[in-house]
């Protein structure tokens, strides 16, 4: 079974029954991820099998873009410098494309 992977629980978003994750663009990511749409996938976090996942929505948009609201739900964080700062490590800049995949916990 295809996998998502998690290092960390970004404002505990994997307890949710709908989540999202930002990920970096590429276009064989896209292609991939597109192909598994309305697929499970098995949600891993730190190395542990949590459990299963429909992906719902694969969205491309310019990081930028993406409205702080949204970017605070998704990683916790409340002000727009932690949020870029952590993006950035990522190797996210303001101006990079972006996937944001929408899951639906089993």
């Amino acid at each position: 079974m295809n996998q998502i992977k998690f290092s960390h629980n970004w404002n505990n978003k994997l307890n949710n029954k709908i989540f999202t994750t930002i990920r970096k663009y590429n276009s064989e990511k896209e292609q991939y991820y597109m192909s598994l749409v309305t697929e499970f996938l098995e949600v891993i976090l730190e190395g542990k099998y949590i459990g299963k996942a429909e992906l719902l929505y694969v969205e491309k948009n310019i990081y930028k873009n993406i409205p702080y609201g949204f970017l605070y739900l998704d990683t916790g964080f409340t002000t727009c410098s932690q949020v870029d700062e952590l993006f950035d490590k990522f190797g996210i800049k303001p101006n990079d494309e972006v996937l944001i995949l929408t899951f639906k916990k089993e």
